[in-house]
């Protein structure tokens, strides 16, 4: 009869019900065997040290209770290596999820054990539930070869490395049979101030190899440089031997196994040097920032010069022309611009004092550092790195003299030079709004200032008209423009532009935030009627209004009247739709010169005719035409008629002589109103007079007529 399966994965066995984790019980005649994992009293998963078989009326069962001791090579008649082989294969595979897999264990520890029956092998063979003869005996293989104890070797360089570099170390985990062991996680400590790792732990391979990156500081820290590297597994067994007739064993507590390794740290300085120059190509009375990079300093200290020599003459095709003994003469002749020096306390890199303001020609840099606490001291040197000055000046200029109206702000970049220049490119952006004190926009504080606009477009532009006169010097101008901003303020161009100099090179030009030449206050001012003069002008007169004018921010400007015309009907002036009015332009129209914000009183030109007249003011703002504040004609505005006959009434003339006041203008309205109320009721009584006197004559009269 052929081995069967009753239950796979998870459930219990025998009468008392005892659960087991997983695994398989196969049925071959009238023997049942649990091959299966338990839940040990140390936490599991534990298996059977012998055969867990039910039949012939009786029932074994595993001792999963009780107090989990050390198993002793000595008093169980296994030996230590078995009992490593056996903590290998339950602690690497006894807890796979496959109930083949972990019946595959069983019978392993069956076979370590030397306890295995003829009917395990059966059902085996039967490949009950995914369970293998074959591969049973591969784990068995396996745990021989790769069972602890475990040796470690950690390996580096074989010869010093200098501090700060990075080095690879190497730890190989091999078996107790000598066979690199793979899948094993190797952790890894430093040791010694300034040692870093580039992780804590790493996987073995194929080979038994586990890597890792290792960096040592230099200096007193180099002596206790070192790392340690670690495994931990299980070697031993525990066994439960009570609730049960068959012993439970599991893996115990894991052991570690570890190598440390001395790292040789050369700490004699071997410095090298690298100067950088903020740029290679400066402007007329540039200034020349630059930084020095140190390493191989091996944790020593040193001191270093910059210097700087020239000028040597610019030729129009560079510095180029230059040879190493013109370099050499200037060196020897001692003509530095500047020689500071740099405290270099390590590898790094460290800022060189800026240069003083140079004029045109050409420069060499180098650099020169001596330590101070090695033993003996060394010295590094930079070769020469050429900088060009060139003859070149670059300026800013805000469209209308850095007055603008909210919209896109634009400035001009000039690049005055004897030398041919052109732009290659402008990118940046706007800042601000920021407040306007006493009608001047702020030059400091803008590295906070939020971005408004970016810049949009560059186009070409003409240079000052007078840059190529007397000196030979040209000017190549761009135009630069930005999105709209939408709001009144101060803002400030921040600018990075690529200008090219033929013969010499590309350099960057950046501008503001900062200075007035880049700086644009935009406004949006504000115009207003508040009073009229009067209501009846005679033809050829002038109206007089006061005018207030607010938001210019102290700007000056100047405020003149337009005269919107409407004809005069049977209403008068009053109901009119001024929307329609049309401006009628005079020869000569008063301008009044505005200081900032003010209440100001404006005439305008003489009236030309009979009609019904407003006024709308206008502001232009003094450097910047563009800025401009023109009211509107509302639904009722203040106004004023002409007309052939005036009206005489005192009373109308005093109701009306209050500039500005709006209780008169109510007056006024009022006996405007009244006036031709008046006119029409007497041409009505004029006509009923009349209309009377024809039905009273006679018709004998008519006749004679």
């Amino acid at each position: 009869m052929l081995p069967t399966s009753a239950l796979a994965a998870g459930g219990t066995w025998g009468p008392d019900a005892t659960p087991y984790r997983n695994g398989v019980v196969c049925t071959s005649g009238s023997v049942d065997t649990a091959l299966v994992s338990w839940n040990a009293a140390g936490g599991g998963p534990g298996f059977g040290a012998s055969p867990i078989q039910s039949g012939f009326g009786s029932t074994g069962e595993p001792s999963t209770s009780g107090i989990a001791v050390p198993v002793q090579a000595s008093s169980t008649g296994l030996d230590s290596a078995t009992v490593a082989q056996l903590a290998y294969l339950i602690s690497t595979h006894g807890d796979d999820t496959s109930a083949g897999v972990v019946g595959d264990v069983a019978d392993g520890v069956l076979q370590l054990t030397g306890t295995a029956t003829s009917s395990v092998d059966q059902c085996l063979a039967a490949g009950i539930d995914g369970t293998s003869t074959v591969e049973a005996a591969k784990l068995v293989a396996e745990a021989r070869r790769l069972a602890g104890p475990y040796s470690v070797e950690l390996t580096g360089p074989s010869t010093p490395t200098p501090a700060g570099r990075q080095i690879a170390l190497t730890a190989s985990v091999t078996s107790a049979a000598g066979d690199p062991v793979p899948d094993l996680t190797v952790t890894f400590s430093p040791s010694g101030a300034g040692t870093q790792l580039s992780s804590s732990s790493a996987t073995t391979d194929a080979q038994g190899d586990a890597q890792v990156f290792a960096r040592s500081a230099g200096g007193a820290a180099a002596a206790d440089a070192g790392v340690t590297a670690t495994v931990s597994a299980s070697t031993g067994l525990t066994e439960t031997t009570t609730g049960g007739t068959v012993a439970v064993i599991q893996p115990a507590a894991p052991q570690r196994y570890s190598d440390h390794l001395a790292l040789d740290v050369d700490t004699r300085p071997d410095p090298v040097l690298q100067l950088t120059d903020s740029h290679t190509v400066l402007l007329n009375d540039g200034t020349l920032g630059q930084s020095l990079t140190v390493t191989g300093m091996n944790g020593h200290q040193g001191s270093a010069t910059v210097s700087l020599y020239g000028p040597l003459k610019l030729a129009r095709s560079g510095c180029g022309s230059h040879t190493a003994a013109d370099w050499a003469a200037a060196r020897a002749a001692h003509t530095t611009v500047q020689a500071p020096q740099v405290s270099v306390t390590g590898d790094g890199s460290y800022p060189v004092p800026v240069s003083p303001q140079l004029s045109p020609g050409c420069y060499e840099s180098t650099a020169t550092l001596q330590t101070t606490d090695a033993s003996p001291n060394v010295s590094a040197k930079t070769t020469g790195d050429v900088v060009t000055v060139a003859p070149v000046t670059v300026a800013a200029a805000p469209d209308h003299g850095g007055l603008a109206p909210v919209g896109s702000l634009q400035t001009v970049l000039h690049a005055t030079s004897s030398f041919t220049t052109s732009w290659q490119g402008v990118q940046g952006e706007v800042l601000g709004p920021r407040a306007a004190t006493d009608g001047t926009c702020p030059t400091t504080g803008w590295g906070s200032a939020s971005s408004a606009a970016s810049i949009t477009s560059t186009a070409p532009a003409t240079g000052p008209s007078d840059t190529a006169a007397t000196d030979g010097s040209t000017t190549s101008a761009v135009t630069v423009s930005s999105g709209a901003v939408t709001a009144a303020g101060c803002y400030a161009f921040r600018l990075t532009a690529t200008l090219s100099v033929t013969g010499v090179g590309t350099t960057t030009v950046s501008l503001g935030p900062g200075s007035r030449d880049t700086a644009v206050h935009v406004i949006a001012p504000t115009v207003s009627v508040t009073a009229l003069s009067t209501s009846g002008v005679d033809s050829g007169g002038h109206l007089a209004a006061t005018v207030d004018v607010a938001s210019s921010d102290g700007q000056p400007g100047s405020l003149r009247l337009e005269l919107l015309r409407l004809p005069y009907t049977y209403r008068g002036c009053f109901g009119a739709d001024w929307a329609q009015a049309p401006v009628v332009r005079t020869r000569s129209t008063p301008v009044l010169p505005t200081k900032g914000d003010n209440t100001y009183r404006v005439s305008t030109a003489a009236v030309p005719g009979s009609a019904c007249w407003t006024v709308v003011p206008v502001f232009t703002a003094s450097a910047n035409p563009a800025v401009r504040a023109q009211a509107t004609a509302g639904d009722d505005p203040m106004l004023a008629f002409t007309s052939t006959v005036r009206p005489r009434s005192n009373l109308l003339e005093s109701a009306t002589a209050e500039v500005g006041s709006g209780t008169a203008r109510e007056v006024s309205v009022g006996l405007v109103t009244l006036a031709a109320v008046v006119a029409l009721m007497l041409v009505v009584f004029v006509a009923a007079r009349i209309g009377r006197r024809n039905h009273a004559i006679d018709p004998r009269d008519r006749l004679l007529g």
